[in-house]
Order: C-alpha cells, then sequence, then structure tokens
C-alpha cells in the first residue's frame, strides 16, 4: 500500500502538511528541531505511515518519500531553514545541520495537542491513507520524540554555557545563506566570519 498514487505537487502538500502539523514555528535561533535520525521529523512521519518511506536517495513520487527528499521540500518553505551549528552534534544521528526557529508540538500542553488532534482530522481529511495511523499512535510518536528532543537540547545547551563560560544561546549562533549544503567534514565547505559565526558555501545541494 503506497500513500496513494499522488504527483509531485500532492507529496509536497502532504510532507508540509505533515511537518507543520507535528512541528511549529518560533522563529527563535535557540529552537531546533532534527532534520535527520531518529528525532527528526521525517522520523516520526515513518512511524505514523511507514508506507510512504522510500530507501532510495532522493526518491520522490509513486506516493513515497526519501528523507533526503522530504527535507528538500520542506526546506523550500520560508519557515523551515535549515541551519549548522556551531558546536557538536546533538546526537550521533541529528548531525549539525538542524531546522532553526521550529519546536516540537508537546501534546503536554493543552493547546499543543489540541492543535495536534485538529491537525490529526485535517491530514485524515486530505489524505485519506493517513486512516492507517490512529490519532493515539499518531500523538504518541509526536510526544516521544518532543520529550526525547526536549531533554537532549535542554543537556546540550547546559554542557554549552560549562564548556564556554556563556550565555548558551551564543554556542548556537549560525548565518546561513541560500539553501541548506551537504553536511562535509572538509574546511573548504564553511568558513568563519570575522564575528567567529560559522558560514556555509551553499553551492552544493542539501543533505
Amino acid at each position: 500500500t503506497t500513500l496513494m498514487k499522488r504527483n509531485v505537487v500532492d507529496l509536497d502538500r502532504f510532507a508540509t502538511q505533515f511537518a507543520s502539523a507535528v512541528t511549529e514555528y518560533s522563529g527563535k535561533d535557540c529552537d531546533w528541531v532534527a532534520r535527520n535520525g531518529r528525532e527528526s521529523i521525517y522520523w516520526v512521519l515513518l512511524r505514523a505511515v511507514p508506507q510512504i518511506g522510500s530507501s532510495r536517495a532522493c526518491r520522490r513520487g509513486r506516493g513515497k518519500l526519501s528523507g533526503s527528499a522530504f527535507n528538500k521540500i520542506l526546506q523550500s518553505q520560508s519557515q523551515f531553514v535549515c541551519a549548522r551549528t556551531r558546536r557538536k552534534n546533538f546526537s550521533s544521528s541529528a548531525g549539525n545541520w538542524l531546522f532553526q526557529g521550529r519546536r516540537w508540538m508537546d501534546p503536554r500542553k493543552a493547546s499543543d495537542r489540541k492543535h495536534l488532534e485538529e491537525a490529526y482530522d485535517d491530514l485524515l481529511q486530505d489524505f485519506p491513507a493517513f486512516q492507517f495511523c490512529s490519532r493515539d499512535d499518531f500523538i504518541e510518536a509526536v510526544a516521544s520524540t518532543s520529550a526525547s528532543w526536549s531533554s537532549r537540547c535542554s543537556q546540550n545547551r547546559i554542557n554549552a554555557a560549562q564548556s564556554c563560560g556563556s550565555d548558551s544561546s551564543d554556542d548556537m549562533k549560525v548565518e546561513t545563506e541560500g539553501s541548506c549544503g551537504s553536511p562535509s567534514n572538509s574546511e573548504s565547505d564553511s568558513e568563519v566570519s570575522s564575528a567567529g559565526t560559522l558560514r556555509r558555501n551553499c553551492s552544493r545541494g542539501s543533505p
């Protein structure tokens, strides 16, 4: 079973609608959401609708999306900004490149839970194949990821403040130009500005 035999535009709409359902744009530099790994938006999507997943890199279409294709769709939207943290990874799987200025919805908060319930109903109405995911399973997938990521972010801020002796937000300052570049350990792919913030050479495609 596939999500449905949808064209690329429908997949774009589904990806954006799902991501906007489980996360919220805050505009705050200190808010981050993983793009990769087991605490990413795509991972929650796979828990909700596993049949949409594709193991082939960059694949999209025929009701299937890879993680890379999913992220590229989101990065084409103004409120999904890909940026790189200055210090160590949030986790071994999340990497340095994250969505900045977004936060996970937290079902423990009444307003967030209401948003998730309404968003689920909208997804179900617009994409009938979403019926394979129950509302409880949908909310649980978001709840577990939100709690895990929140704990990780808090610990990173504590560690950053202890290591650099400054406000934790300084540890996360980034500058982005254009679309998000591919992650690389090569110094040729990035440069440090005079202010000490990391600037990315965005000539490559998204990871």
